[in-house]
């Protein structure tokens, strides 16, 4: 997907969110990851004990929906997240579920032979100072302000970017909807993708809309010239 990037000028208070944002994802992520991993670990152990196949501990879905099932019923309740979780944007747990939800996707298809590339090992925690700071918002108030100078994030609010003028050939002030948008705060400074809010060029269909197969009028080659008898 094409995106443009922008580098922002936050303040004390907005890089601490930022932050905290990012920081709620991995740690969603590690959860996701740890969650999953138990059943197979336990499994694992009870086999050795000569359990049989039907008594093992049931498997624990991974699919982004059970994942976030799950998720919402105990962040509330354990000790990891019932102080600080509403500090934060739904989207940065999101983040992290999806991100662990597509991890476990990729593994399984690299066992089974069905990925190409390397195969992709058993999903791993994040440690927090080598983890990627990163998250993605996808519903709620993202747009350019109108003066050009300011971005507005879900629960971010206002945020001020270190060009003078916002500008992307595309989207319009104010109308990028609901679309993905990526925070990372690299060293000093924080980064921000926005998607284009309007067409692209060749984004059109080549053929009037109804067209396909037989009703596409056929490319006529040019005719050569006969050669002439007598």
């Amino acid at each position: 997907m094409q995106a443009y990037r922008f580098a922002l000028d936050p303040n004390a208070a907005q890089e601490r969110a930022l932050r905290s944002h990012c920081g709620a994802a991995r740690a969603a992520y590690n959860w996701a990851v740890s969650w999953v991993t138990a059943t197979w670990w336990q499994r694992k152990a009870e086999a050795t004990y000569g359990i049989g196949e039907e008594e093992l501990t049931p498997w624990r879905p991974w699919s982004l929906p059970a994942l976030r099932k799950e998720f919402n019923r105990i962040k509330t309740t354990e000790a990891r997240f019932a102080d600080w979780w509403q500090e934060n944007s739904k989207e940065a747990y999101s983040t992290g579920l999806a991100n662990a939800a597509a991890a476990f996707d990729d593994y399984a298809k690299s066992k089974q032979g069905r990925r190409k590339g390397c195969r992709v090992g058993v999903p791993r925690r994040k440690p927090k100072r080598k983890a990627r700071l990163a998250c993605r918002f996808t519903t709620g108030t993202i747009r350019i302000e109108p003066d050009g100078r300011h971005v507005t994030l879900p629960r971010l609010g206002t945020i001020r970017t270190q060009r003078t003028h916002v500008q992307a050939p595309g989207p319009r002030p104010g109308r990028h909807g609901a679309h993905p948008v990526r925070d990372r705060p690299a060293r000093a400074r924080a980064l921000v993708r926005l998607p284009p809010g309007g067409d692209r060029p060749g984004d059109h269909p080549r053929y009037p809309p109804g067209q396909c197969g037989r009703d596409r009028p056929r490319r006529q080659a040019p005719r050569r010239p006969g050669r002439q008898l007598g």
